[in-house]
């Protein structure tokens, strides 16, 4: 599609895609595998082996399956490539794998509440990535704090406290069950924004569902 590359090296912090001849060239020795282009692309043209969105689905599908592990409340902490888990945490929050937490999209920390996560974090990166960011993942984070919260559905769904207490809320009922949760293009995410706003309102007993903030 005419420009649709553009996006993709707008979004490279390290200038290595170019956009020529009507293609997107990478320049692997520039290339650092932060996953931000992955993000920018509306057409999920552009994959991180290990870290796609069905990958991340199926891991997050995993440890929130009700029928295995522990009883009780259960938390997603989303943690960079390679990241050890951290001894101060609490047992209740289980880490999901990302290239890098500072490209993580909106949706992707919303889904998990859809899936039976009482809470989602996002833990600080330890891959080197975030000056590059340029702070991203925070403005994500009060956005999808602002949607939980306009919505009703409680103060720290999108968990800012330290980890080493337990998630505070109670899971959500289940919704989503059709089609993906995890994928990077627009109409993914308005999904996700739109399917909470439909559990919302039948936690609360209203047939009307919220409005969704912008993003």
């Amino acid at each position: 599609m005419p420009g649709t590359g553009r996006l993709c090296e707008q979004s490279c912090p390290v200038d290595a895609l170019r956009v020529a001849e009507g293609m997107v060239w990478l320049d692997r020795t520039k290339c650092t595998a932060c996953s931000a282009c992955v993000d920018a692309c509306p057409h999920e043209a552009v994959v991180f082996p290990g870290y796609t969105g069905e990958e991340v689905a199926a891991h997050v599908e995993a440890l929130l399956d009700p029928t295995v592990g522990p009883r009780g409340r259960r938390g997603i902490a989303y943690v960079c490539e390679g990241a050890s888990w951290d001894p101060s945490w609490h047992p209740a929050w289980l880490p999901v794998s990302v290239a890098c937490v500072n490209w993580i999209p909106s949706s992707w920390i919303l889904a998990p509440l859809l899936r039976g996560a009482a809470c989602v974090a996002v833990a600080p990166c330890t891959c080197g990535r975030a000056e590059a960011a340029g702070g991203l993942v925070e403005r994500r984070l009060d956005f999808c704090e602002g949607y939980v919260r306009t919505l009703g559905l409680g103060e720290t769904r999108v968990h800012r406290a330290p980890l080493s207490v337990a998630p505070p809320e109670e899971p959500l009922p289940r919704g989503g069950d059709e089609g993906t949760l995890f994928g990077t293009g627009p109409e993914v995410a308005a999904g996700v924004l739109q399917r909470l706003a439909e559990v919302a309102g039948r936690s609360s007993g209203s047939s009307t569902p919220p409005p969704p903030c912008g993003s």
